[in-house]
C-alpha cells in the first residue's frame, strides 16, 4: 500500500546533486575558464581558481537538493497540522456528541415504566479468564450469592483472555449492589470452570413499578430535544471536515478504510455515526480497512492500521503473529459422530468461540474399486507433531508424522484472523493456496465466520493424494456481517493401509485338546556308556566285538575292548549303540572271542548310561474319550521319559486321562518300556508367535499370539508384531496344523479390523486480499438515539470513533517527529556547505561562475540575457 510517508523525503538528493553537478561544470563553462582572451578580456586581470571549481560545483548542488528536500518537508509539517487541527476539532464534536447521547441514554424509555422490576440490574462488571472471540446472546447464569433471577446477558471475548458485557439483555429482579452471578464458561467457547464469567452486580435499577410515576410527555419532549442537538452536532462535524480543504486521503486514512465509518463489528452500527467521507475515503473505521498482513510478513508494516504490533509470540498450542493467530491442535469439523472422541470432547470442535462448521465432504474416499470410504476427523491422533512455518510463498500449516487410524482425516492445525473484517455484500475476497503431500493426501477447509452470529461461510474444501500447483480462490460476499477468515489444514490416510492393531478370529479349534502331560516309564535306547568286569589274558585290542548275551533286550551294540596283560579288561568305545537297552542291563562277550577261554576269561558289561531318543507318536491307549492328540516323547540318558510338545491337540481329553504309549513305538519292548502319560492340562491354552499362510491383501509381516478356548473357538491374544501394508477387513489364513489341530478342519481365519498409519501434509497459504464493491457513503447519515437502546448503541460507537480519532492523532505526531528529525538530519548535512559563505576563495569561485554562466547566456540568447538582467540576477556579480 502507499503513504506519505512510505519512502524517505531525501531519496532523491543524490540524483539531484549529480544533476545539478553536471549543470554547474558542463564543458562550455571548463573551455570558458580555461580560455585566455577569448571575450577579450585582459589575461593580466582575473585568473579563475581551477582548484576549487568541483567543490563549488558540488557544494551549490548540494545545497540546493537540500534545500528543496528542506521544502518539502516544511510543507508536509504544515499539511500534518492542519490534519491534526481538523481531527481535534472532529474529536471536540465527538465528546460533545457523547454527552448528548449519553444523556439520551440516560432518560427513562417508555418500555421502562411496566417492564423494570424490583431488584432489575442497570451496572455490572465481569471478569474471567476467557477463550478465543466471539459473542454469546442470552447467556443464563449458573448460580448466584444473592436472590436474584431472570437476568441475562450477552457477553463477548476478546481473543486477549478477557470478557466484557455487551449488554443486559434481561435485567431480572431481586438482585442487590455487589450480588456475584456466575456464568458457565462452557457456555462461552471455554472447556471447563476455569473459563467461568464472574459478574459483580454494580448498580441497581431505581426504576419499577413501585417507584416510577413520571410522566411519558416529559420523556418525549427531553428525548426530541437531545435529539436536535445530536444532529447540529453531527452537522457541526461535517463543517470542521468540510471546511479543512485538506483532501490528502493517506494522512487520514492509513490503510484505505474503504466502506463505512463503522467501528464496531457489528454490521448494525454502520448506520448509527458516519464520520464525514475525506477525499472519498472515510475515517474513524479501521476494521473496514484492507485486510492485515495478508501475506504472512514476520516484519509486517501495518502502518495506519488499528492493530497492534506485535513480535511472533507462542504459549501452550497458541503462536500469535501481525494480524493472525495459529492453534498448532487437532480440531474437528462438524459433523460429530456420537461416540467420537469429538464427541467425548476430546477434540476441539470450537473455532473462534463458535461452533465449527459442518464439511461437506466429512468422509472422503480413494480411488480403489470398491472406493474406501473415511470414517471422518472425529478420532484423535496418537503421535506426531503440528507446526508452521512463514516463507516467501507465505504461511504452511504443517502436520507431520500424525499417527492414525486407516483413513483417519486429521484437521489441524487451524488459522483465524486476530479481528474481524466488516465486508458489505458485493465485496469480493481472495487468497492464493497450495496442497502439498508429505505422507497420504491433505485434506483443507477455509471458511468466513461471522462475528455476532457464528454463522459460516464456506471458501474452500479440498483433498487430494497428490500435491497441487498454487490455485485462487476469488468470493463474492452476499451478505453484510463482520466476519474473521479461517483457513484449517489436514491429512487424510488416503491409501488406507498399516500396521494391524485389531484384529478378530474365527475358525473352529480343537475341542478339548490334551494340552501338557506328564510322563512315567523305563525308556530303552543305545547303549551309551558301560562298565567292564572280567579276567583278561594277555595285551591285546579287540574291535567291533558283538555281544554273546544280555540280561535285557537290547542288541546290536558293538564294542572295542582292551587288555592290560594283568587280567583287566576296559572298554575301549562303542562302535555301534545297538538298541533297546536300559540302564543295568548286562552284557556278555566269551573269553574265547578275546584271546582267552569260554567261561575263564568271559566279559561282562553293565549298561550305565543310554544315548537320549526323541519319539512322534499316537496314543496306544488311554483311560479316556480322548483322541488324535500327536504327541513328541524324548529319553534321557538314565531311560527317563518326558512329553516335549503335543503337536496335534487332539479332542475330547479329560484332565488326568492316562494315555499308554507302547514301549515297541519307542525304541523299547511293549510292556517293559511303555512309556504312561499323565494330562496335566486339558482345552484352553495361547500359542505365540503365529503367521500368516496367505492373506487375501497385500499385508505382511504381522505376528500374532493365538488363544484357544478348549470348546472350539479362536481369539487374538495379542499383537506381536502388526506388519505393513494391510487394509482394515484384510484376512489373514493360519494353518490348523501350527495350532494344535489339522487342516483345513482347523484353520484360523484372522481379520483386520483396524489399523494405525502416518498422515501428514502441508497447506499454503498466501495473497490474502478485500476488494471493496462500493465507494462510502458522501453524506453523514446522523445517529439514532429515540430509544434508550439505541441511544446506548450510539454511545459506545461515538467512544470507539474517539478511540480511533486518538490513533490516527498518535501516528500524525509519530510522523511529525519522523519529519523533524529529518530536518534534523538536514542541518547536519549542511554543515559542509557553510563553506560557500565561510571560505573566500569559493566565494570568488562562485562569482566566475555566475559571471560565467551570464556570459554564455548573453552569447548563446541575448532575450535571456535581457531576462537574467530584468529578474536581478546580475546583482549578484
Amino acid at each position: 500500500m502507499t503513504s506519505l510517508f512510505t519512502h524517505s523525503l531525501l531519496n532523491d538528493t543524490d540524483r539531484n546533486v549529480r544533476g545539478d553537478y553536471r549543470a554547474f561544470s558542463r564543458e562550455t563553462v571548463h573551455a570558458t575558464l580555461l580560455g585566455r582572451d577569448k571575450y577579450e578580456r585582459s589575461s593580466a586581470n582575473v585568473k579563475p581558481p581551477r582548484r576549487n571549481y568541483a567543490v563549488v560545483a558540488k557544494e551549490m548542488a548540494k545545497t540546493k537538493s537540500l534545500e528543496a528536500s528542506f521544502r518539502n518537508i516544511s510543507d508536509y509539517l504544515s499539511l500534518i497540522e492542519r490534519a491534526r487541527n481538523t481531527i481535534k476539532g472532529v474529536e471536540e464534536k465527538l465528546t460533545e456528541l457523547e454527552h448528548t447521547v449519553d444523556g439520551a441514554a440516560g432518560l427513562i424509555d417508555s418500555d421502562d415504566y411496566d417492564s423494570v422490576s424490583v431488584g432489575a440490574i442497570s451496572g455490572a462488571g465481569i471478569d474471567g479468564i476467557a477463550v478465543g472471540s466471539g459473542t454469546f446472546s442470552a447467556i443464563s447464569p449458573v448460580s448466584t450469592n444473592g436472590n436474584g433471577t431472570g437476568a441475562t446477558f450477552t457477553i463477548r471475548t476478546d481473543g486477549n483472555g478477557d470478557y466484557e458485557i455487551v449488554n443486559i439483555d434481561s435485567d431480572g429482579q431481586g438482585f442487590e449492589v455487589d450480588d456475584v452471578i456466575t456464568i458457565a464458561g462452557t457456555a462461552l467457547g471455554g472447556s471447563s470452570n476455569r473459563n467461568d464469567a464472574i459478574i459483580t452486580v454494580t448498580e441497581i435499577s431505581s426504576l419499577n413499578e413501585n417507584t416510577t410515576s413520571l410522566e411519558l410527555a416529559a420523556d418525549d419532549i427531553d428525548r426530541i430535544a437531545l435529539q436536535l442537538t445530536a444532529q447540529t452536532v453531527v452537522d457541526e462535524i461535517s463543517a470542521i471536515i468540510n471546511g479543512s480543504e485538506f483532501w490528502d486521503e493517506e494522512i487520514f486514512g492509513g490503510l484505505r478504510a474503504i466502506g463505512f465509518a463503522q467501528v464496531g463489528h457489528q454490521s448494525s452500527e454502520r448506520t448509527l455515526i458516519d464520520i464525514q467521507e475525506l477525499s472519498t475515503r472515510t475515517i474513524g473505521s479501521y476494521l473496514s480497512a484492507y485486510f492485515v498482513n495478508g501475506n504472512f510478513n514476520d516484519a509486517s508494516n501495518l502502518e495506519g492500521s488499528y492493530v497492534e504490533e506485535t513480535s511472533v509470540e507462542a504459549a501452550g498450542s497458541l503462536v500469535s503473529l501481525y494480524g493472525w493467530d495459529i492453534r498448532l491442535e487437532q480440531v474437528a469439523l462438524g459433523p460429530s459422530i456420537t461416540g467420537s472422541d469429538a464427541a467425548n470432547g476430546l477434540i476441539t470442535s470450537t473455532i473462534g468461540g463458535f461452533q465449527t462448521p459442518n464439511d461437506p465432504t466429512p468422509t472422503p474416499q480413494n480411488s480403489d474399486s470398491p472406493a474406501q470410504v473415511s470414517r471422518g476427523d472425529n478420532y484423535l491422533a496418537t503421535g506426531g507433531s503440528f507446526s508452521y512455518s512463514i516463507a516467501e510463498d507465505g504461511l504452511q500449516l504443517i502436520s507431520d508424522n500424525l499417527r492414525v487410524n486407516g483413513g483417519d482425516v486429521i484437521h489441524g492445525p487451524y488459522l483465524i484472523s486476530k479481528n474481524p473484517v466488516a465486508l458489505n455484500s458485493g465485496d469480493t475476497i481472495s487468497f492464493s493456496w497450495k496442497g502439498e503431500v508429505t505422507d497420504n493426501a491433505y485434506d483443507v477447509y477455509a471458511y468466513l465466520l461471522d462475528a455476532d452470529t457464528g454463522s459460516t461461510t464456506e471458501l474452500l474444501d479440498n483433498y487430494g493424494n497428490t500435491t497441487t500447483g498454487w490455485s485462487t480462490v476469488t468470493h463474492t460476499l452476499t451478505a453484510d456481517a463482520s466476519y474473521y477468515f479461517v483457513f484449517v489444514s489436514g491429512s487424510f490416510d488416503y491409501d488406507f493401509t498399516g500396521s494391524v492393531t485389531v484384529a478378530s478370529a474365527s475358525g473352529n479349534s480343537p475341542i478339548s485338546g490334551a494340552i501338557t502331560a506328564s510322563a512315567a516309564g523305563t525308556a530303552a535306547s543305545g547303549l551309551r556308556a558301560a562298565t567292564a568286569s572280567g579276567t583278561s589274558t594277555g595285551t591285546s585290542t579287540f574291535t567291533n566285538m558283538s555281544q554273546s548275551s544280555t540280561s535285557g533286550n537290547g542288541s546290536g551294540a558293538m564294542f572295542s575292548i582292551s587288555t592290560n596283560g594283568s587280567g583287566a579288561y576296559s572298554l575301549a568305545g562303542i562302535n555301534s549303540a545297538g538298541s533297546g537297552y536300559q540302564v543295568g542291563d548286562t552284557i556278555n562277550i566269551s573269553g574265547a572271542s578275546l584271546g582267552g577261554l569260554a567261561g575263564v576269561n568271559d566279559l561282562t558289561l553293565t549298561v550305565t548310561s543310554l544315548n537320549p531318543a526323541n519319539y512322534t507318536v499316537t496314543q496306544s491307549s488311554t483311560t479316556g474319550l480322548g483322541s488324535g492328540a500327536i504327541f513328541s516323547i524324548s529319553s534321557d540318558n538314565s531311560g527317563n521319559y518326558s512329553v516335549t510338545d503335543i503337536t496335534t491337540f487332539g479332542e475330547n481329553y479329560a484332565l488326568n486321562d492316562q494315555i499308554t504309549i507302547a514301549g515297541s513305538n519307542i525304541g523299547g519292548a511293549d510292556t517293559q518300556n511303555d512309556a504312561t502319560l499323565t494330562l496335566t492340562s486339558v482345552g484352553a491354552t495361547t500359542i505365540s508367535n503365529v503367521t500368516q499362510a496367505s492373506t487375501s491383501g497385500n499385508g505382511s509381516g504381522a505376528i500374532f499370539t493365538i488363544s484357544i478356548d478348549g470348546s472350539g473357538n479362536y481369539s487374538v491374544a495379542s499383537i506381536n508384531s502388526g506388519g505393513s501394508r494391510y487394509e482394515p477387513d484384510d484376512t489373514i489364513t493360519v494353518s490348523g496344523a501350527s495350532l494344535g489341530g489339522t487342516s483345513p478342519a482347523h484353520d484360523l481365519t484372522i481379520t483386520i479390523n483396524n489399523i494405525v498409519t502416518t498422515s501428514g501434509a502441508i497447506l499454503h497459504i498466501d495473497n490474502i486480499a478485500i476488494s471493496r464493491a462500493n465507494e462510502p457513503q458522501t453524506i453523514i447519515e446522523g445517529i439514532d438515539i429515540s430509544t434508550k437502546n439505541a441511544a446506548t448503541e450510539a454511545a459506545t460507537v461515538i467512544a470507539d470513533a474517539k478511540k480511533q480519532i486518538k490513533f490516527r492523532n498518535s501516528y500524525l505526531a509519530s510522523k511529525e517527529l519522523a519529519l523533524l528529525d529529518s530536518l534534523k538530519n538536514i542541518s547536519t548535512q549542511t554543515t559542509s556547505s557553510d563553506l560557500l559563505i565561510t571560505d573566500l576563495s569559493l566565494q570568488e569561485s562562485v562569482r566566475e561562475l555566475k559571471k560565467l554562466d551570464v556570459m554564455n547566456a548573453l552569447m548563446g540568447d541575448l532575450q535571456k540575457a535581457k531576462y537574467l538582467l530584468n529578474s536581478g540576477l546580475l546583482k549578484l556579480i
